[in-house]
């Protein structure tokens, strides 16, 4: 994407130290005597490297930190050398320090706005870092809202207000950033602007609560996650509640659903956003005790424990998680040595005698992950969600559905395990505009792969490419149309991207100009992904090399017959 004269993307100065004579990293280093906003800002311009970062802001005292992120420097705002940065390491780091992330620079340009406008200049979208300011407190609605209200739908330059005042947050956006926009808001950035508008912002009294426990980050999982709304805020609510009360218990929770719907997805991001340990096992493959946690003691192999065992041995009295995946594949064998210290939580290390004095596991979160009870809750998908519009989800309750999967659980688990469970968490498939969202995570990931350089040393020799989606909603709905099977939820429509990944490297190969290492050097070839009519009845997706006369070869078709819309 390069901007034309009608667009207009905001541009920072280039800062430069005082010592030009060393790399930016080292330069940084030397400045660690004394803080200002002008040497951060700087540190960020010049491109240094997170850990530099990192370690340069905490020589200092946090609430000159925090004064200083909303500091200018050249006229701009030092959080906004941040977002410039691209690096979400960078911008997360600095984002502890509390900016104003509903702040403007440019004059009055939304921090929002110009991190996802950067992207004309960059050629790229930072989708990361659009999550980061959103679930920060940063407005989506600083975005016109005809823009992304339909997020299916690609934006146009033109207002569709007919008449009325221009909404207050809406006014900084003149027909030039309109037009800039427009061309940036891809379908998973506007996705996630209508997911933020929907996520009802925290109380003071819960960031207190959650502060106090460290877990504000927990807050935060709704943007994280595609899809999964009543899950994720039934999670994030139990966990909550869980901590806020100091129980003196282990809490367990049973993940619930079709595969590929987001289960281990969720399990990891709540680690990650809690900072805890997390253990993650298949129990396709350890479906026994022993494979678990171990030999007793005094038996052959004892010494030396197993995954589960030891996690719990190493993060005694910590808070973390353990993730068991496939739970409907164990046992009763597994079942009866868990029942204890998902109980009590207190647990006995499997390498010790019986002499030895119990571990204290009262924090740990227990995660039961399973496909049983998939149909039931497709049933209840095809009743109660199916044909659910987008912004009636959050209503629906999910009681009646939990009771019905507690009676099946008790019927395979057992009354003992399934009493236990503190709560079970329905996994409900994907609707059509989240399918097509799950298309474009992976069509996302199929650019940025494009793009690496060429290495004829590691035989990597498809690169150097800019491929663009034209409508990206049509695009990845018919992928998603296609492809998805909720019996195999992401991964099917995985399948289908991958078709057209493979149409890609044979449009790629079919030249007989070769590529070295110097070929990264040079502009990169273009793609151009887009839907074509056959017939009134059928269309495909065609890719194609976009020529710089824009005469193009004849496109290397993937082809689905479905109706024009």
């Amino acid at each position: 994407m390069k901007p034309s004269a009608a667009e207009d993307v905001p541009c920072l100065p280039e800062l430069h130290f005082d010592i030009n004579d060393s790399t930016p990293d080292i330069a940084l280093s030397q400045e660690c005597y004394k803080f200002s906003a002008k040497t951060l800002a700087t540190a960020l311009s010049r491109g240094c490297n997170h850990r530099s970062i990192k370690t340069y802001v905490q020589r200092f005292p946090q609430a000159k930190i925090n004064i200083a992120m909303d500091h200018h420097v050249k006229n701009h705002r030092v959080i906004t050398y941040a977002i410039d940065t691209g690096d979400a390491e960078i911008i997360h780091l600095l984002l502890q320090y509390n900016p104003n992330v509903d702040c403007t620079d440019f004059v009055n340009v939304p921090l929002l706005a110009f991190a996802i406008m950067r992207a004309l200049r960059v050629g790229r979208s930072n989708v990361e870092v659009i999550r980061l300011l959103l679930s920060h407190g940063a407005d989506p609605r600083v975005i016109p809202e005809e823009m992304w209200r339909n997020y299916m739908k690609t934006p146009t330059n033109i207002a569709e207000r007919v008449s009325g005042e221009v909404p207050e947050p809406e006014k900084w956006c003149t027909e030039k950033y309109r037009l800039t926009l427009a061309k940036t808001l891809d379908l998973t950035t506007r996705y996630y602007l209508w997911r933020a508008s929907r996520i009802r912002t925290p109380k003071q009294r819960m960031l207190r609560i959650a502060g106090a426990h460290n877990m504000t980050a927990l807050l935060k999982l709704p943007y994280q996650i595609i899809g999964q709304e009543l899950a994720v805020k039934l999670v994030v609510e139990t966990i909550y509640a869980h901590v806020a009360q100091d129980t003196e218990k282990p809490l367990v929770m049973a993940f619930s659903g079709l595969s590929g719907h987001g289960k281990t997805e969720l399990a990891t991001q709540m680690g990650s956003l809690l900072s805890i340990p997390i253990t993650e096992l298949d129990c396709t493959h350890s479906n026994s005790q022993t494979a678990l946690l171990g030999s007793t003691y005094g038996y052959s192999g004892n010494t030396h424990g197993a995954p589960l065992n030891n996690f719990l041995v190493e993060n005694r009295g910590s808070r973390c998680v353990v993730f068991l995946d496939e739970f409907d594949k164990t046992g009763q064998d597994v079942w009866n040595a868990l029942l204890k210290v998902m109980d009590t939580g207190t647990y006995r290390d499997r390498r010790e005698g019986r002499d030895q004095t119990e571990i204290n596991c009262r924090k740990v979160i227990w995660i039961l992950a399973c496909n049983y009870g998939d149909s039931t809750i497709s049933k209840f998908h095809a009743k109660h969600l199916a044909t659910c519009k987008n912004g009636d989800v959050g209503e629906v309750s999910l009681k009646s559905l939990q009771e019905e999967l507690e009676e099946l659980f008790m019927s395979r688990f057992s009354a003992a395990v399934t009493g236990r469970i503190d709560e079970i968490v329905p996994f409900i498939p994907f609707n059509k505009g989240e399918q097509a969202v799950v298309a474009h995570k992976f069509l996302l990931a199929f650019q940025d792969e494009a793009k690496r350089p060429i290495d004829e040393g590691a035989k990597k020799l498809v690169g150097n490419a800019d491929v663009r989606i034209v409508e990206d909603g049509k695009v990845c709905e018919l992928i998603a149309r296609r492809s998805y099977k909720k019996e195999l939820g992401a991964r099917s429509i995985y399948k289908g991207v991958r078709g057209l990944r493979r149409a890609f490297t044979l449009q790629y190969s079919d030249t007989d100009q070769l590529v070295t290492d110097s070929t990264s050097g040079k502009d990169p070839e273009k793609y151009v992904i887009q839907l074509n009519p056959l017939t009134e009845d059928q269309e495909e997706i065609s890719i194609f090399r976009e020529e710089a006369d824009e005469q193009v070869d004849e496109p290397n078709r993937w082809s689905w017959d479905l109706p024009v819309h």
